[in-house]
């Protein structure tokens, strides 16, 4: 995988052709399709007592990952590997964490969805064009994956998975990147 975004980021220095801005309709789109899945997640994720149904919550936040990763605009195929790969190294239990800690799991999953739920808004506030692979890039830094998440042998590929892929949305990000306070306001 590595490989391939590396040629694939050699191959747009030879031959660069910024990503085209998304368009208004997309960003909307893309928008309303973030704020509902976080609303859907966040509502799932409130159930009382979930912290203490292990098997559950896990489960719940592994779709939650999941959902993001099938949502942004990133080739299929490192969508494919990437899903894959946190779904085979994925621990539905986690013995040695205590239930107070998977109660602070829970938080920090919290977080990621308002993270997530913030970008949505800044997208629709945003008076500029935004650039698909800046969203992408944003969606996957949140993501509220940890190593106790996964199998300890399968973190660090899973990890470089991730970093290769966030380090071609950044090699793509090009022109018509939202960076003025005066276009967009967090």
């Amino acid at each position: 995988m590595m490989e391939r975004i590396s040629e694939t980021a050699e191959a747009r220095q030879v031959n660069p052709d910024p990503p085209k801005i998304v368009s208004t309709k997309t960003e909307f789109s893309f928008t309303m399709f973030l704020k509902g899945l976080t609303q859907y997640h966040s509502a799932v994720l409130s159930r009382a007592g979930l912290a203490k149904k292990e098997c559950d919550f896990r489960t719940i936040k592994l779709s939650f990952i999941l959902d993001l990763i099938r949502a942004i605009g990133i080739p299929e195929n490192f969508k494919t590997e990437l899903a894959s790969a946190i779904i085979d190294a994925w621990r539905l239990q986690v013995p040695e964490i205590s239930l107070e800690q998977r109660e602070l799991e829970l938080k920090k999953v919290m977080g990621s969805i308002n993270s997530i739920r913030t970008v949505a808004n800044w997208i629709e506030r945003c008076a500029s064009p935004i650039n698909p692979m800046q969203l992408n890039f944003k969606v996957l830094s949140a993501l509220p994956l940890a190593p106790s998440d996964l199998r300890s042998e399968d973190a660090p590929k899973i990890y470089d998975l991730l970093s290769g892929i966030m380090e071609y949305c950044t090699s793509l990000t090009g022109e018509g990147v939202c960076h003025r306070r005066e276009f967009c306001s967090l």
